[in-house]
């Protein structure tokens, strides 16, 4: 579940995934909603009410993380017995209760990036335009693991 499609994160993040799952030998097939966690909510209780509901998820943000395992809950899917969830930024404290593994971004780092290539560009010196790509980290907390071998409500 991503954000909107035109930031070129989103793009990034999409890319990668697909990547991943062609590499896997998973179909690429998955769902594009968008919006704050609220309006996630319809789309994920879709996917978890499923005869066959999804057993990971790969999320934009903390925030849709928080309505996925809202709505894991809801459905009775536990978490990360039936289903893992894994988030791709650290916005607060909200999904840090709820205990989701998390991909943190270097934020102080995106910053000072962004302001050096911002004072170049102005300065006349920032040469052509370039990618630059920077370390995450894996947070393990407690919303991933490997797929449940119990059937839903055992």
């Amino acid at each position: 579940m991503s954000g909107p499609a035109e930031l070129g994160s989103v793009a990034e993040r999409r890319r990668g995934y697909c990547d991943a799952l062609v590499k896997g030998g998973i179909d690429r097939t998955a769902a594009q909603p968008a919006g704050t966690h609220r309006a996630f909510w319809p789309s994920d209780a879709r996917l978890l009410a499923a005869p066959h509901p999804p057993t990971a998820a790969f999320v934009a943000s903390d925030y849709i993380a928080l309505g996925m395992l809202s709505a894991a809950e809801t459905h009775g899917i536990r978490v990360p017995y039936d289903l893992s969830c894994v988030a791709s930024k650290t916005s607060g404290s909200a999904v840090s209760a709820a205990a989701a593994d998390t991909i943190r971004s270097p934020v102080e780092r995106l910053a000072e990036t962004g302001v050096d290539l911002l004072f170049d560009r102005l300065a006349g010196t920032a040469g052509p335009a370039k990618t630059t790509v920077l370390p995450v980290e894996l947070i393990v907390r407690e919303s991933a693991g490997p797929p449940g071998t119990l059937t839903r409500g055992s």
